[in-house]
This record gives C-alpha cells, structure tokens and sequence, in this order.
C-alpha cells in the first residue's frame, strides 16, 4: 500500500517471498481466501533470510542460496502451484496453531532427545536402504539464461559410489524456477548427500512428550539397546 515503507513496490526473487505474494495477492494469488493476519511472517522473514545468504556459484564468486525465476502461462491448482514454489527452497506449507507456516530442511539443532524411558513401551524400530538403489548420479534439469531461458541439464554425482559399485542409479529431478547453474548443482548434492547420509528411519510411538512437535524439526534418539548404555 502507499502507506507501506516498502512503496512502490518492487521486483523480488527470494523464493519465500514470491510465495508470500501468491498467497496474498488478490488478482492472481489466494488473498481472497487467505487473511494475510493468518501467516506466519516472521517464519517466512527466517526463511527468506536463509535463502538470501551467499553461497558459492561453483563459478569463482557468490550468489543468494535460493532465488525464483519463473513465468507461469497458464492457471493451474493452487496447492499444486504452492508445493512447486516451496520445492524452490525445499520446504513444504503445513497449518500449526492457526497460522500457516513453511518449514525448509536446512541445517538445525536438535529441538528434544527421545529415550527409552519417554516412549511407548520404550520400542525404537530401525529400517533402512540396501547399497545398490542408493541414487549416486542426479539429472537436474533448470533454465540456462545464456541460451535464452531453454532447459539445461545438470550431472551431480557421488564418485566415491560410482567406484565402490562400478554402477550408475540415476534419478532425475526438475529445480523449479532456477535460472542458475549452481542452485542447480547444490539441488543435486543435497539429493545426493541425502541418499548417502539418511541410509535408515527409526519408528516410535510416543506420548505427550511429543506433543509440542512439529513436522521438520529435529531430534535426537538415545537408544540404551543400540548404544549398550546401562
């Protein structure tokens, strides 16, 4: 608005905000549905900071995290359009405590530590992957501004696999709305160290201790079975 510090308005490619907009937006967006009172800013405020921080472009300088560079041309469903523009940042929407709010995997401390003793029947089942469909080369497609926007393909492998196999598992992934060559490698390595680093998932039951938790945060498991701790 004209009272806004922000005025006039300009143009943005913080992933984050581009999202904040579609939700607010009355002409495009979902802002006759969504009262902007009932997000979570200051999340969203943490998370567009996130993907403002510099990284390295792969290329000798330094680039935002996560930017957003898209053109839709046509309507589409509005989760549909949500989910794709937190893909941008790998995050995903959820309702907490009357707000929506989004969430993004990216480094965080442990929020609570589950035990044997704060569990239901104090049961830690473990589950994992076999070696051999570990992904160990990604196909990242994205758009290559100096080739007037077509679609790129980036290879991201984990060499460290391909030798110790002597065989290619290959997955494919779209990096929406990215316009750079290295957002697109580092799409590839968080995939790729995903696959090596979160070989096993652990099922529990717990109780009110739980409570207080949302999806996306962290935890610690102290399991005195596993770790032969008396």
């Amino acid at each position: 608005s004209p009272g806004s510090v922000n005025f006039p308005e300009v143009y943005c490619n913080n992933p984050v905000w581009v999202f904040y907009d579609l939700l607010t937006n009355t002409r495009y967006g979902m802002g006759q549905f969504i009262d902007s009172d009932l997000i979570d800013k200051y999340q969203l405020f943490r998370l567009a900071r996130y993907c403002d921080e510099l990284v390295p472009d792969g290329e000798g300088g330094m680039e935002p995290r996560f930017t957003c560079n898209v053109y839709i041309n046509k309507g589409q469903e509005a989760t549909k359009t949500l989910k794709q523009f937190a893909s941008v940042f790998r995050g995903m929407a959820l309702w907490m405590d009357g707000e929506l709010t989004l969430i993004a995997d990216k480094d965080q401390e442990p929020v609570y530590t589950f035990t044997k003793g704060n569990i239901i029947d104090g049961i830690f089942q473990y589950e994992g992957t076999g070696d051999r469909v570990r992904t160990n080369q990604v196909k990242v497609s994205w758009n290559d501004p100096s080739d007037n926007y077509r679609i790129a393909t980036e290879y991201v492998e984990d060499q460290q696999s391909l030798l110790e196999t002597g065989r290619i598992v290959r997955s494919e992934t779209l990096a929406f709305g990215c316009t750079s060559r290295g957002q697109a490698h580092r799409l590839g390595k968080w995939k790729l160290l995903g696959e090596r680093l979160e070989k096993e998932t652990v099922t529990f039951t717990a109780g009110l201790a739980g409570a207080g938790l949302r999806p996306g945060d962290i935890i610690a498991v102290q399991d005195a079975d596993r770790d032969n701790i008396q």
